[in-house]
């Protein structure tokens, strides 16, 4: 038999009962197919990130395919065509059925941002069913190429592998959408994983945009950069600036994209994922309860991220909304990069790294702006409930002499307005960022306790006040601690240790 999966169409199978039966139940060497469009960059210099939802017919369900056995021309979709397959890296001119070049398809399991790792397998090299693959563009005058998906579809439990400090390329592998945050449950470690959790992933999901400005097959130039998504439910767009590899790869930098995925991963559409940085390591897994239908025509739902559109995706939770702050951070280079802080109120959640919330800093720019979390470098933080009083501390990272400049880009879920401040704590001043941005000249140096983002100025609470509170600090000498008694009337969240010209020397929690 045949299903024909017309437009937004999708196959959804969901477990239904603990024994991870589902309701419906496929021949594993049948000789039926369905089919599945979907639609890729125009551009035949950029990649798209790719995964398929089907193996080859007969060969069994969530079998190895190969990106030939199963993926069709769909220019026309009633009528799809066996592509044809260059070995060079341009594509033909425009040719029914289309030609495409297969030296662009690539597959990647390895150390973490390492571009030697990458593995060539053309149209006719394995790929495991999960496993995402990178194709360039088909040179199309059309707006996008439409592709058909031909085979048995993937269907339960589909895991691969991944290592201890390891990245690795997967995909959503079903005919349907599926639900990112219910994929990250299902593999984080910690509290906020679901039960039965695969522990491998650290929880922080990147996708590849290749800008359409884009003219080169040379990596150097390069325009593009990762999208990322956790359970903070906010996608950021990728930094305009340099990617540096740990041997040594850059691309050029330049291209800007304010494309940002969200909850919904549709067909065929692949991702990174890197692993927890201590442990064994594990499987990352797809379930049946992970798919969801989502319509990518929906407005503000599931994007499939070949620049074709602009919208956010927006989130599907009936818990409450995480409270949301984005930020715009400068660098004296000119690198943007967009920094998300979320107050989250129904999940544990700390002022150090949780799993799935915190989503560390991958790249390797000479300046960058990060939050500062145990002394690391973060672009997305998780934390508690909104406090005003307290105060969360960036790294500035600066490789020329320039100014690096800092804004307010959005609030999100507050029930009203909140000032937002960028707290100097060598000068000691507060800056509201609300309508103005913080701007600060700096020499070449790191600065990991000089700036902090904050919620009140100094006037919120004076030294007097302080002191009419009854609080007592004193330096023990035999012991060499600072010792800090106050009334049981008070709760104390944070203590910091300020030298005489306002730099913050260490912090506690």
């Amino acid at each position: 038999g045949q299903i024909d999966l017309i437009g937004e169409s999708q196959l959804v199978q969901k477990r239904y009962n603990t024994n991870q039966l589902n309701e419906s139940i496929l021949e594993p060497t049948s000789s039926g197919f369905i089919e599945r469009d979907q639609q890729g960059t125009y551009n035949e210099y950029n990649y798209n990130y790719w995964s398929s939802p089907v193996s080859p017919t007969g060969s069994g369900i969530n079998a190895d395919y190969s990106v030939g056995a199963v993926l069709l021309d769909g220019t026309d979709s009633s009528n799809p065509l066996d592509i044809t397959w260059a070995s060079g890296y341009d594509t033909a001119a425009p040719t029914s059925p289309i030609t495409m070049s297969s030296y662009w398809i690539y597959k990647f399991n390895g150390t973490a941002n390492t571009y030697s790792v990458w593995s060539q397998v053309g149209s006719t090299g394995s790929i495991e069913a999960g496993i995402g693959y990178t194709m360039k563009g088909s040179g199309t005058s059309e707006a996008y190429q439409n592709y058909v998906f031909k085979g048995i579809p993937h269907n339960g439990l589909i895991e691969n592998s991944l290592a201890i400090g390891d990245e690795l390329f997967l995909g959503n592998p079903y005919p349907s959408s599926i639900d990112a945050m219910e994929f990250i449950k299902d593999n984080i470690p910690g509290p906020n994983a679901n039960p039965g959790s695969s522990n491998a992933i650290d929880g922080t999901i990147q996708f590849w945009i290749h800008y359409n400005s884009n003219t080169s097959h040379n990596l150097n130039e390069y325009e593009g950069g990762f999208a990322m998504y956790n359970l903070l439910d906010e996608g950021i767009p990728p930094v305009s600036s340099q990617l540096v590899t740990t041997d040594g790869f850059w691309i050029s930098g330049l291209g800007s994209s304010d494309l940002k995925p969200g909850q919904f991963i549709p067909v065929g559409q692949g991702f990174t994922t890197f692993a927890i940085e201590e442990g064994t390591g594990g499987n990352v897994k797809f379930e049946n309860d992970q798919r969801f239908f989502m319509r990518e025509s929906d407005p503000d739902e599931s994007i499939f991220l070949r620049m074709a559109n602009n919208q956010e995706q927006q989130s599907q939770n009936v818990s409450e909304p995480i409270k949301k702050i984005l930020l715009s951070a400068k660098t004296p280079e000119s690198t943007f990069r967009t920094l998300l802080l979320g107050f989250v109120s129904d999940a544990i959640v700390t002022d150090s790294f949780d799993f799935g919330y915190d989503a560390r800093n991958p790249d390797s720019y000479p300046s960058d702006i990060s939050w500062s979390i145990d002394e690391q470098r973060f672009v997305m933080q998780g934390v508690g409930p909104f406090e005003p009083i307290k105060q969360y501390p960036l790294i500035v990272d600066v490789g020329s002499t320039g100014t690096i400049e800092i804004s307010l880009l959005e609030l999100k879920n507050f029930d009203e307005n909140i000032d937002v401040f960028v707290y100097d704590a060598l000068l000691g001043t507060y800056t509201q960022i609300n309508n103005l941005s913080f701007q600060a000249p700096l020499e070449p140096g790191i600065y990991p306790d000089r700036f902090y983002i904050t919620f009140q100025d100094d006037s919120a609470l004076s030294l007097e006040e302080l002191n009419k509170k009854n609080i007592i600090v004193n330096y023990l000498n035999s012991s060499q601690d600072i010792y800090i008694k106050t009334p049981e009337s008070n709760i104390i969240k944070q203590v910091y240790l300020i030298n005489m010209v306002g730099q913050t020397v260490k912090s506690w929690n």
